[in-house]
């Protein structure tokens, strides 16, 4: 197992906690572990990461957790989805579905309203784990050569909300960038520079107003 995508999987969430208001809580923990081997033990320091209950996210929430069931992305709560589907842009992440609840859970707020809770983003071009490979969507590869090209698969909201996220993103950039630091003593400084410079790409796209309409609007699902 290597320590460092285990740790940059972790960044994800803590990214994510800044975005949303409905996430999981995930800590990192150290794991030490013993293979026993033809009576010649190994002794491994792993990281990884605890990660919160479904149902105890949904008490904190004061919501309910829905499983089983098929709702179209289209009737999300539309802020929490679009905050979602910029967020899985900005680490390079398309190993989901809201849909089917690939690597998301489902909610429902206390007012009626459905939203999808992300987890898992070890396919992200964030953490860029060598197994890592681009999606498929219905046998069909996204065009995209690497995990780390961005390819945005969220759906299209009305030209307000989009704005309305995107400003939001863009008012965060030095919090988001900073979360990175945090992570010093865990990651050395070069991979710490790596993370920052990726998420800086994100940022150089919804900042420019033709990159955000050519990479962003224009390429929302209908």
């Amino acid at each position: 197992i290597n320590n460092a995508l285990v740790i940059k999987e972790y960044l994800c969430y803590q990214l994510y906690e800044l975005i949303s208001p409905y996430y999981f809580k995930a800590r990192l923990v150290n794991i030490d572990f013993t293979e026993v081997r033809n009576k010649h033990p190994r002794h491994f320091e792993l990281k990884g990461i605890l990660v919160e209950d479904l149902e105890k996210t949904a008490k904190r929430l004061k919501a309910k957790a829905r499983e089983g069931i098929k709702i179209s992305p289209l009737s999300m709560q539309d802020t929490a989805a679009m905050r979602f589907s910029l967020f899985q842009y900005m680490i390079s992440n398309t190993d989901l579905s809201m849909a089917y609840q690939h690597n998301t859970k489902l909610l429902q707020l206390a007012d009626g309203a459905y939203l999808s809770v992300p987890y898992d983003f070890d396919m992200s071009g964030l953490v860029d784990a060598p197994y890592a490979v681009v999606s498929q969507v219905n046998g069909v590869q996204l065009d995209a050569q690497t995990v780390r090209d961005r390819v945005y698969r969220g759906w299209c909201r009305s030209p307000e909300l989009t704005q309305f996220v995107r400003n939001e993103f863009i008012g965060k950039q030095a919090e988001l960038l900073s979360e990175a630091d945090k992570l010093k003593g865990e990651l050395n400084e070069k991979e710490i520079k790596e993370i920052k410079s990726y998420l800086a790409e994100f940022f150089a796209v919804i900042k420019d107003d033709q990159l955000f309409k050519s990479r962003i609007i224009d390429q929302c699902r209908k």
